[in-house]
């Protein structure tokens, strides 16, 4: 099945553009704390814990996230999360523009942001294969498995280049629009998900 096909699937497309731009925001983002980081301190041990803070959740809640995320409704979780996401990313827009954003506050919404980032991942994926047929689906997840190494080279590129030209701010509030444009693509998507049993809390 070839991508132009799958593009035609309204659904998938808006997955697609909201998850592309938010991923490569999310690499801007992470460029810019460590960034801000290094200026404002200078401190190697410090730039360290943003990355820790950006690793810890993935390494804690990984493992069970796809657990969490079975026990609720898919787009709701993904709705709420770059709710979240929007809202943490605007406040640290504003504290760096203000000049207010402190190295213990970098620390912090590094860990949050990723937190959100855990639980909302899984939901996604699980999307994916209600919203396309079924020989779609091989190419729906190597479209979405190739947006990483993407975003990876493009979020610091791109980050680099509004901090020079606009400032550190500007990285953050780049990632703050892709979270909105996110937004409003899952509350445009039109997906049935059957309603969902209780189940025992367990990973087992």
């Amino acid at each position: 099945m070839k991508s132009s096909s799958l593009f035609r699937n309204r659904n998938y497309l808006l997955l697609f553009i909201g998850q592309a731009l938010s991923l490569i925001g999310s690499n801007v983002y992470s460029f810019a704390l460590l960034w801000d980081m290094k200026i404002m301190t200078q401190n190697p041990f410090l730039m360290s814990l943003v990355g820790i803070g950006w690793m810890l959740p993935q390494i804690v809640l990984g493992p069970i996230a796809g657990v969490i995320v079975d026990r609720f409704a898919k787009r709701g979780i993904m709705y709420l999360s770059d709710m979240i996401r929007f809202v943490i990313t605007f406040l640290v827009t504003f504290l760096a523009f203000t000049h207010l954003l402190t190295p213990l506050e970098m620390i912090v919404v590094a860990f949050l942001s990723n937190i959100v980032a855990t639980v909302f991942n899984p939901a996604a994926g699980a999307i994916t294969p209600r919203i396309v047929q079924e020989d779609q689906l091989a190419t729906a997840n190597g479209l979405e498995q190739a947006m990483t190494p993407i975003a990876m080279i493009l979020g610091p590129a791109l980050s680099a280049g509004l901090i020079s030209l606009v400032g550190v701010s500007a990285s953050f509030g780049f990632n703050a629009i892709t979270f909105l444009i996110s937004f409003i693509t899952i509350f445009l998507l039109r997906v049935n998900e059957p309603p969902k049993e209780r189940k025992p809390f367990t990973a087992s």
